[in-house]
């Protein structure tokens, strides 16, 4: 495919609950025509909030020794099945070059998923592919179907860490002494 998105993401560090807040997000999805080298599959994607489930597997079989996609399947249904909840969609015929965007603006509040090296996954995007190596190939006698599953870029975030302490002194002038305070900054975030 030839259409990568692009994202402007609103979040802010909710310090009391300890969590990444995402409050917007807009998107585009800029696209040229990708080059034909298929039999006709609908290469797509599909955006989601990092909290949304991944799609579910499409049921649908390929028939055996076929080219292409499943029968009755194209963008505009694929968009249908996937895109409602989502923040945004994209599909691509690589036979026919034909192709279906569709993106929703989000304004709300959802807590970010936090990754175990520390990150926040703020936006998921999700490919969709077909599995077997047999889909073309009926000898072997297993359909095919498709599939989706987790691709770059997804959108994440690492909160910048502070200096672990800091030591500051001031001269009491009507004690002659010196007096010592300690500001400590511990991982604000």
């Amino acid at each position: 495919m030839n259409a990568h998105p692009s994202y402007d993401i609103t979040w802010h560090y909710d310090s009391q609950r300890k969590k990444v807040v995402v409050t917007n997000i807009h998107l585009t999805i800029a696209s040229g025509l990708a080059p034909k080298t298929g039999g006709g599959f609908w290469d797509a994607y599909v955006i989601r909030r990092s909290i949304d489930p991944e799609p579910a597997k499409d049921p649908r079989k390929f028939p055996y020794g076929r080219q292409g996609d499943v029968t009755g399947v194209d963008g505009n249904s694929l968009k249908n099945d996937y895109f409602p909840g989502s923040v945004g969609f994209y599909a691509h015929n690589n036979k026919t070059q034909a192709e279906v965007k569709a993106v929703n603006d989000y304004h709300g509040s959802y807590d970010a998923v936090q990754n175990n090296d520390g990150s926040w996954s703020l936006i998921t995007i999700y490919s969709r592919y077909g599995v077997s190596s047999h889909q073309n190939n009926p000898t072997f006698g297993e359909p095919a179907w498709a599939e989706w599953g987790k691709t770059s870029p997804i959108a994440t975030i690492t909160l910048p860490k502070l200096a672990t302490s800091q030591v500051h002194y001031h001269y009491n002038q009507a004690e002659n002494r010196y007096y010592e305070s300690r500001i400590i900054f511990s991982n604000i975030f």
